[in-house]
């Protein structure tokens, strides 16, 4: 799921506010972020939505990502 898809899914937004997307794109790149913004400029949403988004990782029991059996 694109944090896009996550947006319109659980949010009902069709669009990014300013530098939401790029807060988004960084925590769920694994980097460190400050987001400074205004009252009402949409902070919440930069931690809610990468929280949100299933995250493929392999398992100790499973070789593949995603729950997908090893051939």
């Amino acid at each position: 799921m694109t944090p896009e898809e996550a947006l319109r899914r659980r949010w009902g937004y069709d669009s990014f506010k300013p530098l939401q997307r790029e807060a988004v794109e960084a925590a769920l790149a694994g980097r460190d972020c400050l987001v400074v913004l205004p009252t009402g400029g949409g902070k919440s949403l930069c931690y809610q939505l990468p929280a949100a988004i299933p995250i493929c990782r392999p398992t100790r029991s499973s070789s593949s990502a995603c729950g997908g059996s090893a051939a």
